[in-house]
């Protein structure tokens, strides 16, 4: 009988504690999220009609339909990470069909003789951009992560819905290979065969998407229309000089709209991109917590080429995002394990210590 008694009161403590903890977190996360919604960026998101996911539909009005409660708080997270992911999968799509079109170019200028010098130069442009695609494709999955974080069933459990985060994660990693070989024409079908093959997986991503109207193809045909009137105006810019200045303006316009004014932020204490949480005050007001900032990375790609060189050519490694702890807020190294290539996303192992004086977004191995 005593046993009895002292298993219900067990189960009846477990239960509370566990209450208490889901009701912190819905607290913790609330605060979070009205502060994230509330920036303008979310509204402007419009790009995608709605995304759906084993027979569910996934639009932009359901976050702002209603207010945050505990009872749709997972819903409005899922919400906001479908939404995201598929507008990042049309901004990648997009891009690698460029860089495919730059690609073709620079193998134009290689097959011609006496263009050695115009050669070299259209590969690096490209090599630059890839660089800094590689960093892109890092923000892209620590945002899409720092939303998952603060669902009651993330990711790494619930192996139905990992679609972006499996996706983006696998992306990423064909991405960071690409290298500048010493033979022309190997960096050349190394790159190609990258871009092509990110794009068929980006396919299995957009296929859950639902866009207004866009194709690749109409802003391709725009940019070379424009170049035509440049040149006919006198302008002596080459070709990829041109194409170079547009993919990075494009890079820049999706980091500021698809990132900054969405609210994310990197934080230094933990090393990670994440949703900033918010501390109440004395006097009730909502500040957020310290230590939240932009990388030199961030920066670097809302920047011009120039500008940004050195910081890509030094960093080009190793975003941390959140760990799967979403109890308490601690992080684990992503990086190391989570990018490893003999290691899947489930099977990162437990939050480790971190260094907390280091403020950029990357660790080198």
């Amino acid at each position: 009988m005593f046993l009895l008694r002292f298993f219900y009161f067990c189960l009846i403590f477990n239960f509370i504690l566990e209450f208490s903890n889901a009701m912190n977190d819905y607290i913790t996360y609330k605060k979070a999220l009205d502060n994230l919604f509330a920036n303008y960026g979310w509204i402007n998101l419009n790009d995608v009609s709605c995304a759906v996911l084993q027979k569910k539909v996934y639009s932009i009005e359901t976050i702002f339909e209603t207010k945050i409660k505990y009872d749709n708080i997972n819903d409005k997270i899922r919400t906001a990470t479908y939404i995201l992911g598929c507008s990042y999968v049309k901004n990648v799509n997009i891009l690698y069909f460029l860089l495919g079109h730059f690609n073709n170019h620079c193998r134009t200028l290689c097959d011609k003789k006496n263009f050695e010098t115009l050669c070299c130069n259209c590969i690096n442009k490209l090599m630059k951009l890839s660089y800094k695609m590689n960093l892109l494709l890092k923000v892209m999955l620590g945002a899409l992560n720092a939303l998952n974080i603060m669902h009651n069933n993330r990711w790494i459990e619930s192996k139905q819905d990992a679609l972006f985060s499996c996706m983006f994660f696998t992306v990423q990693k064909n991405h960071e290979n690409i290298k500048e070989y010493p033979f022309i024409t190997i960096t050349l079908e190394a790159s190609m065969s990258t871009f092509k093959r990110n794009r068929f997986l980006i396919d299995s991503g957009s296929k859950h998407c639902k866009y207004t109207f866009y194709n690749e193809d109409d802003l391709w045909q725009e940019w070379n229309k424009e170049y035509e009137t440049m040149m006919s105006k006198g302008c002596k810019l080459p070709f990829f000089d041109y194409l170079s200045e547009k993919l990075h303006d494009k890079i820049r316009d999706i980091m500021v709209n698809k990132f900054i004014k969405l609210g994310f932020l990197y934080d230094m204490s933990t090393q990670n991109i994440a949703v900033p949480l918010q501390i109440e005050s004395t006097n009730s007001e909502l500040h957020p917590i310290p230590n939240y900032t932009i990388t030199d990375e961030m920066y670097a790609l809302m920047q011009t080429e120039s500008i940004e060189d050195a910081i890509i050519k030094s960093k080009d490694e190793n975003l941390e995002v959140l760990s799967k702890n979403r109890t308490t807020p601690v992080f684990i190294d992503f990086l190391k394990q989570g990018l490893n290539p003999n290691v899947s996303p489930e099977e990162i192992s437990e939050p480790k210590e971190i260094d907390k004086q280091k403020i950029t977004m990357y660790n080198f191995i």
